[in-house]
């Protein structure tokens, strides 16, 4: 409904326009017609009038366009291709499937080490080794990126990413994301250096062997 009539205040601001408009040409035509004919000039309107129908039609165009889609600046629409309909008040994308499970859920139910990365990446290969070297077991979940990070290549990253930025190492965006008990420590590389200076050490982990 306030779509409508937002829409019925842009027809109507468009007719104020176009009426002003045509009053103040006419006017000059009539002006320039009789100062041939007499001498004597008729006086123009003033454009004040067309300055306001003209502003009217802007205000509502600009009203219009917030009401329909959330301003310049708003939250894209579900269907735009940037922000699906279960994005998150963070603005990320709505977490995607993998291994048939969404991935907050194979994050929110891992009761120890979990990694979601690309196997064959190094800062995945880094943790992996570390992780075998302690006998530390762990939960694995892949997914296939490039090795440059680009928006839309997959819908995992580009999720994992969004939710935990702090992801890089030597400023290039990493490939592999660990977590213990549901909480995120680092990409393969800070959490492998952090296992060697004993600096993370995690607990609740149940002695599995790697092979998952």
């Amino acid at each position: 409904p306030k779509l409508g009539l937002r829409l019925a205040s842009l027809v109507g601001a468009l007719g104020l326009a176009m009426a002003s408009a045509a009053s103040y040409f006419a006017v000059e035509d009539e002006s320039t017609e009789r100062a041939a004919t007499t001498g004597i000039a008729v006086p123009r309107p003033p454009n004040l009038l067309v300055l306001v129908g003209v502003l009217a039609l802007v205000l509502t165009t600009s009203a219009v366009a917030a009401s329909a889609g959330g301003g310049m600046h708003g939250p894209a629409r579900a269907g735009t291709g940037f922000i699906s309909e279960a994005a998150a008040v963070d603005g990320c994308p709505g977490p995607p499937l993998l291994d048939g499970h969404r991935v907050t859920d194979l994050i929110a139910q891992s009761s120890g080490l979990l990694v979601i990365g690309n196997p064959s990446m190094r800062c995945t290969l880094a943790v992996e080794g570390e992780l075998k070297v302690r006998g530390l077991g762990r939960d694995m979940h892949s997914f296939d990126c490039p090795f440059v990070y680009e928006p839309g290549i997959s819908a995992v990253w580009d999720y994992l990413h969004c939710k935990y930025p702090d992801d890089r190492f030597m400023g290039t965006i990493m490939h592999s994301y660990v977590f213990n008990r549901g909480s995120f420590v680092g990409n393969g590389f800070v959490v492998a250096q952090k296992l060697q200076s004993g600096g993370f050490n995690p607990s609740g982990h149940d002695g599995r062997e790697l092979g998952r």
